[in-house]
Parts: structure tokens; sequence; C-alpha cells
């Protein structure tokens, strides 16, 4: 299959795993063999490593003192890529420098570390600090469809099975450079983390997000619901991420329960979902909140704007 013909049917696969982990992410979370069989083998089998010829794909694959649980392999019988999977929502960092230290002693190229959702991949004998290692990062809930395709495209087994996968033309390879930093904000507009609630009761009355769309404020509160809100609308957070911790006892966003318990004086329905985000904070923990909504659904702060 040629290259561009690939992209149709992988953005496909991408939104079937990107709507599989909105409507089933509870239960991929339970389970890591869940994870893979919906989220990690379909991508997997659309780059063309077939997940049930075990000639292609050994599954429990023994790495140094440890195991991988993917390891991808070349037309020899030697494997190139070793790729450790976990149950989604499950962290990555533990095991990245274990991960990439077990294929060095191995001798394999390539390793990467998955839980459905994100993916990271590492060139093991760079000789780069670890996280220089790193050639593909991506999000598949996250990113905008399109590129995480292009992303995606590294993996592509012919492109793998090249001499130097790496250095395949774009938009095969990862080269591009880092974004410039955000311009500084317009006169009148500050950070969301810059905001300085004054003593006497100072509260932005405006909220511009990302996409420049602007929302009024009438509390601090309202600065929780509409981060909330514009990241539903745009598919930043989705069922799949629930709960969301708040670092307290209750969670900043979960599943509405639909009871009418105490807790639904403290949370706010979003939008028409099933979720519902935690309000009943200080005007300090609002903007605390709205920050690590942000974060946890892959924005990036410094561009959302208070006036």
């Amino acid at each position: 299959m040629a290259a561009t013909k690939l992209l149709e049917p992988l953005i496909d696969a991408l939104e079937g795993i990107r709507d599989r982990i909105g409507h089933h992410g509870a239960l991929l979370k339970e389970n890591e063999t869940r994870t893979r069989r919906s989220a990690i083998d379909p991508l997997l089998d659309v780059l063309g490593w077939d997940t049930e010829d075990p000639t292609a794909v050994v599954h429990e694959y023994k790495v140094s003192t440890g195991w991988a649980d993917y390891a991808l392999m070349t037309e020899e019988g030697r494997p190139i890529l070793a790729l450790e999977a976990k149950k989604l929502g499950e962290r990555l960092e533990p095991n990245r420098t274990q991960m990439v230290t077990y294929a060095n002693i191995a001798g394999i190229p390539y390793c990467g570390l998955t839980d459905g959702d994100h993916w990271e991949i590492y060139d093991v004998f760079k000789q780069k600090p670890l996280e220089d290692k790193c050639i593909l990062k991506a999000s598949i809930v996250n990113d905008p469809i399109a590129g995480t395709a292009l992303k995606f495209m590294l993996l592509w087994k012919p492109n793998m099975l090249t001499t130097d996968p790496i250095q395949a033309p774009s938009p095969l390879g990862d080269k591009t450079e880092d974004p410039p930093p955000p311009a500084p904000p317009e006169e009148g507009w500050t950070k969301l983390s810059d905001f300085k609630f004054s003593n006497q009761g100072r509260t932005p009355t405006r909220i511009r997000f990302p996409d420049r769309t602007e929302r009024e404020l009438a509390t601090a509160r309202q600065m929780v619901t509409e981060t909330a809100e514009w990241l539903y609308k745009n598919k930043h957070l989705v069922p799949g991420l629930a709960p969301i911790a708040s670092g307290k006892k209750k969670n900043l966003v979960e599943v509405d329960s639909g009871t009418n318990d105490e807790d639904q004086n403290h949370y706010k329905k979003i939008l028409d979902s099933n979720l519902r985000v935690l309000v009943n904070l200080s005007r300090g923990g609002c903007q605390r909140a709205s920050i690590k909504l942000a974060k946890e659904c892959g924005q990036d702060p410094e561009q959302f704007l208070l006036n």
C-alpha cells in the first residue's frame, strides 16, 4: 500500500479508537487486555503489523530481565521495536528509562510505551538525553486527528523496515521544529496562571480561549464551567478522561450519576454530556481548577486569557 493510500484508513482507525475511549474509557481503565484489544491492536493492524501473525508481532517478548508486550519483527525475525502497553490512563513516565535501557541491552533499535491513547516512541541508540530520544509523542484523544495520523506514519511497517525510518521523507519522520513561544497577551488581558485576585474582590469579567473565542464571566465559578464547556465542545474533554482528581476528596470532573445527593450542589453538569465539574471552590481554587482542566485535556493553560 502506498503511503498516501494509508492515510484514509489510518484516520478512520484513529477516529474509531477515539470514539471507543470516549464511550468505554471507564472499562478500558480497568484492564490492560481490554485496552490492547480496543485501542492498541487496531492501530498496529492498520499500520501493517498483523497482531495475529506471530512472525510479524511477538507478544510477551523477552527483553533483558523484563518482558515487552509487543515486539515488531523484521522479515528476518529480528525485533525492530519493543512496545510496552498499559491500561488506559496508567502513567507512562515510571517506565520510560527502564524500557529504553532494556531495549538497548537487547539490541532493539526502537522502543515505545502506550496506554492506548498516549503514545511515545524512542530511538534507543541515539546519543542524546532521554527526552531527546523521543521521535513520536501523540495523544489520540487530545491531538488533531490529521496531524496524529501523519505522526503515526512513522510506524507504518514498510517505513520501519527501511534502514533508517527516522530519515524517511516528510511527513513520515517527526522532524518538525518546536513551535515559537506564544505572543505576549494583548493589553488588558492576563494569562490564566498570572491573574491576581485582589483583596477588594477583583474578579475577571471575560475569558478568552486558544481559538480566540470569548465568554463573559459574572463569577469566579464561571471560569471553571466555561473552561470545561469549551474543552468539551472542542473534543478535548471526553468521558474517557473522567474521573479527573482535584487533589482533594472530591473529583474535579466525574461522571454524573444523576443522584440527588448533596454533591449535586457542588457540581455543574457540562452541557449535554454525562460529565459534571466541581464548582464549590474559592476564587483561587477556581483559577487552579481551570489550569488543571486545561493541562489534563492536553491544552496549554498559557493560551487561556482573563480580562
